[in-house]
């Protein structure tokens, strides 16, 4: 049996090797490396990431000359073209997300807020179940929700977007989504409904209770 001084590896490799392996050049030598192995595309942290870097990048379209001025100062010092810098700002600091919660099929307590407002919610009866992409939480439709105290953060009076991605079992009642305040026959500041006639809802109040009523929507995962 011979005895091998160096593994017997070309340098051009082919197939399954050269799929699995890359060469690099360091210091005048080939070094052969494990090709990273990437994250399943469709995992959570990445579809948020995702839809974050979506929404960054359509709000820098919306930006004034002025503003897109700034960016383009601040970036230079790093390198950065302004709207690489708007981004690299927006994604580390998510500046204009006051919520966000996943729930992703946890069973703890609380339900963390992944802003950086720390709006971190406590899980009444919800239990984890099979989501869109990963897990979800499940609500009965009758005492279970997660609840999130007040804050600052919360009070809005501007324009807002609400996101949610839900799967309804039924559309026999209406059914809250998201609801800041009571809404115990009295209108809270705002809320997101799904209605018994197969439609969302959307009513804000300040001072005049307004409804805006979207698309329909059936029994199949929607956002």
């Amino acid at each position: 049996m011979a005895n091998l001084k160096a593994p017997c590896l070309s340098l051009d490799a082919r197939g399954s090797v050269g799929e699995a392996i890359s060469f690099t050049e360091r210091r005048g030598q080939k070094i052969a490396e494990k090709k990273p192995v990437l994250p399943y595309i469709k995992s959570l942290p990445l579809q948020y990431q995702r839809w974050l870097y979506q929404d960054y990048a359509f709000e820098w379209t919306l930006r004034s000359q002025a503003v897109k001025a700034v960016y383009r100062s601040a970036g230079t010092r790093f390198h950065l073209t302004a709207f690489q810098y708007w981004m690299k700002y927006n994604l580390l600091n998510l500046p204009d997300i006051v919520g966000m919660w996943h729930l992703d099929a946890r069973s703890d307590a609380i339900v963390p807020d992944k802003s950086r407002n720390s709006n971190h919610g406590v899980n009444i009866g919800a239990v984890p179940a099979t989501g869109f992409i990963d897990g979800c939480l499940y609500f009965d439709g009758i005492n279970n929700y997660v609840e999130v105290p007040d804050s600052a953060s919360l009070r809005l009076t501007d324009a807002i977007t609400i996101h949610a991605i839900i799967k309804p079992d039924s559309l026999a009642d209406t059914q809250g989504i998201v609801e800041k305040g009571t809404f115990a026959g009295a209108w809270g500041d705002f809320s997101l409904t799904v209605r018994n006639d197969n439609k969302f809802s959307f009513a804000f109040n300040n001072g005049a209770v307004g409804f805006q009523s979207a698309y329909s929507i059936g029994l199949e995962w929607a956002d």
